[in-house]
């Protein structure tokens, strides 16, 4: 059973694609390097996940980039996303409101109109040439598919 039309799908996914490359190069060095959100092992920009707090399931939060960061794959797809690992991190980095804000969110019903699915992922699109723009000759020369 899908969740959105056909046509919706894949504009959808077009946004995921975006905003998970613009979480990833935001939370990385100019060499492509970040830590996990949750265990703080150093990884490569090839092996973070855009990884969610509360569940992209929630469509009033999985495009709220205090909700998602970088992590690695370990944390994000094998360990469920170490959500309480993550609401601490959230809490120290930005703030106890902050967490609760997100919190009080996820209970919000929120569709997103295809107009919006188009300005976000456009939007992202934008953000992540910016920040690929300020990575290393390297990290570009090894990931010229990422503006694409």
């Amino acid at each position: 059973m899908r969740k959105y039309p056909k046509s919706g799908n894949k504009k959808l996914k077009t946004y995921d694609k975006w905003f998970s490359r613009y979480i990833r190069l935001r939370d990385t060095n100019k060499y492509g390097f970040g830590l996990c959100i949750t265990c703080h092992r150093k990884c490569h920009f090839d092996a973070l996940d855009a990884g969610h707090c509360f569940t992209r399931n929630n469509l009033s939060t999985r495009f709220d980039d205090k909700n998602v960061h970088a992590q690695c794959h370990n944390c994000n797809r094998f360990k469920g996303g170490e959500s309480e690992a993550h609401k601490l991190r959230i809490a120290h980095r930005y703030g106890q409101e902050t967490l609760d804000w997100l919190t009080k969110k996820t209970s919000s019903m929120m569709n997103l109109l295809p107009f919006e699915i188009k300005e976000g992922s456009d939007k992202y699109r934008e953000l992540v040439r910016e920040l690929y723009a300020q990575k290393s000759a390297r990290f570009k020369e090894e990931n010229q598919n990422l503006i694409t």
